[in-house]
């Protein structure tokens, strides 16, 4: 397994043709390491596959069951769309919960950056400038406003009426920070840098409502037992391992940071609003597991954070990089110490 961020072993699919194209065929190709499935579930497999609307379902849940039997759970019915009846090692019951996710919003298409970039040039002259896009650029744009907004900055600049070389520009369209860098006379301008736009917030917030859909549905099929979330990305999360552990864990109350990334670091935390693991309605989430990897299902990694406040017992350890508690930990004062645990520790 790879964690998101720093890699280790990846896990290998059969096949490289695209997903969603498939046919029979190649569809028992991909199948096939994950061996002799309930009939359910290669019908639902089968049925998933074959509609390219819900077809990255299909390959969210041939990832899921593969790491999950690696962990050794077994699949035993479905209860819908990307939501598994699974058996852990000790023959307890839980949902294994696999939706797809594709790839996050860009800066935008090309031909509408450069004409974001030629119009700001155009208005900053010989200066040259980086910007930074605080969302994406909406196709067919009007760079009229920003280019007159900039000329004006510019202006202001070159009297000595403004104060430092950084502005922002927002409206309806478009919302930018911009930064003037150098200026060398007779010289026309130059873009020296577009850093995208962050991503982060709007992906968490994608997932969370993935999430809470999820367990209103598992709820639905009169199902009470622990989830392991399972959400898979094409091609990749794209996220910060900082901003995933605000998300579910909120504030720590220490970390220890002797070790690095092994599995020495540590960081103590307690429930609080501020946590998603510690709401009463996501402590049915005994784990989340963060995998990804691409269309054709050649390969994928992951990384799995694990609920210190979860309801129920599971016998299922994502076989990767996670970050939990040790086993037998006892609370510190009302808080949990988790750390980074290596595959099989």
């Amino acid at each position: 397994m790879r964690d998101i961020e720093s890699g280790e072993t990846s896990h290998g699919g059969p096949s490289n043709a695209t997903y969603s194209e498939m046919d029979a065929a190649a569809f028992e190709g991909a199948r096939a390491p994950l061996g002799e499935l309930p009939l359910e579930v290669n019908a639902a497999l089968s049925a998933l596959a074959a509609d390219p609307a819900r077809a990255s379902v299909a390959r969210s849940m041939v990832r899921a069951l593969a790491l999950a039997q690696q962990a050794g759970a077994k699949a035993v019915g479905v209860l819908g769309e990307g939501i598994l009846h699974m058996r852990d090692t000790s023959g307890n019951a839980f949902v294994l919960a696999a939706p797809g996710f594709g790839a996050p919003a860009g800066a935008g298409a090309v031909e509408d950056l450069e004409r974001l970039r030629s119009a700001i040039e155009i208005a900053l002259g010989e200066w040259k400038f980086a910007v930074h896009l605080r969302k994406a650029i909406p196709a067919g744009f009007d760079p009229d406003p920003v280019a007159r907004a900039v000329h004006l900055w510019r202006m202001a600049i070159d009297r000595g009426e403004w104060q430092g070389k950084h502005a922002i520009y927002e409206d309806e369209w478009v919302a930018v920070d911009l930064s003037v860098i150098s200026r060398e006379d007779g010289k026309a301008g130059r873009w020296m840098v577009a850093v995208p736009p962050l991503q982060a917030s709007d992906r968490l917030t994608e997932v969370y409502q993935h999430l809470l859909g999820m367990i209103h549905r598992i709820e639905e099929a009169r199902f009470f037992g622990p989830v392991v979330f399972a959400p898979s990305a094409e091609p990749r999360w794209g996220l910060s391992r900082g901003a995933i552990l605000d998300v579910l864990y909120g504030v720590p109350d220490a970390i220890s940071t002797e070790g690095g990334d092994s599995p020495a670091y540590s960081a103590l935390f307690r429930p609080s609003g501020l946590s998603l693991f510690s709401d009463p309605a996501c402590r049915c989430i005994h784990s989340i597991w963060w995998i990804q990897g691409d269309e054709h299902l050649s390969s994928w990694d992951g990384v799995a954070h694990e609920n210190p406040w979860a309801q129920g017992v599971l016998q299922c350890a994502f076989p990767g990089k996670r970050f939990a508690p040790l086993d037998g930990a006892v609370p510190e004062k009302g808080a949990t110490r988790l750390h980074w645990r290596a595959s099989g520790s």
